[in-house]
């Protein structure tokens, strides 16, 4: 009777383990067969099934602890692991569900809650990330990020830009303003040169009549001739 906490016989004691059961169950091994030791024997089959529940639930708990717990860098659990995905956060949740109503399922469904919303705020980061490198990237023709392609204007550099504006501080986020960089100043020189071209072959073919080319303008002289060919 002293492995219960009371006449009741539902609950037992916080010190009730294995060894005390087996000690109880030689006791009543002894006795001469009869009610009292029948009503006995029940009683240690009632412990013995209400520790292996005890034991079942303890163990689901220190399951669900680590799980939950795993899921972050230390325990101050604001940083997630790098192998903390998805099916991590989602086993760590049911492992939390089997678990009693009681202080330590909600401290672990708190910390649950605090790894879906690091997770969500880590991929979305992510996929910013991989944004970014890809309009950066796709300014240039190739990985060598010296040619920009016909393709690229100001309104893909600023959109580069704006993706790049948009990312935490870091070593990624350097080499992509860099890139972004390159591409302002080779679109620029990519301007000033079709600029030139424009310029040059006004003042060639401004030369000329039409675009014949075979009868110079009246206003035509050696000045304008060697504008055009400056």
């Amino acid at each position: 009777e002293d492995l219960f906490t009371n006449d009741k016989f539902d609950t037992l004691k916080g010190s009730t383990n294995q060894g005390a059961i087996d000690e109880a169950q030689a006791a009543v091994n002894k006795l001469p067969a009869g009610a009292e030791k029948d009503r006995l024997q029940d009683l240690v089959n009632k412990a013995k099934d209400l520790l292996k529940k005890k034991e079942e639930a303890e163990k689901e708990q220190a399951d669900a602890k680590k799980k939950v717990e795993d899921l972050f860098t230390d325990n101050k659990f604001d940083t997630l692991k790098g192998s903390t995905n998805q099916a991590a956060v989602d086993e760590a949740q049911a492992a939390v569900n089997k678990l009693p109503a009681g202080a330590e399922k909600d401290r672990l469904q708190n910390l649950v809650n605090k790894a879906k919303d690091l997770l969500k705020k880590k991929e979305e980061a992510e996929k910013e990330q991989a944004d970014a490198k890809k309009k950066v990237e796709d300014l240039f023709t190739d990985n060598k990020f010296d040619t920009l392609k016909g393709s690229t204007n100001q309104a893909a550099v600023d959109e580069a830009e704006a993706a790049v504006n948009k990312l935490p501080a870091g070593a990624e986020k350097d080499r992509l303003q860099d890139l972004v960089n390159k591409a302002k100043d080779l679109l620029k020189k990519k301007e000033e040169a079709e600029k030139e071209q424009a310029d040059a072959k006004k003042k060639v073919e401004d030369l000329f009549t039409d675009n014949k080319f075979d009868t110079l303008k009246g206003s035509t002289n050696q000045a304008a001739v060697d504008e055009a060919q400056a």
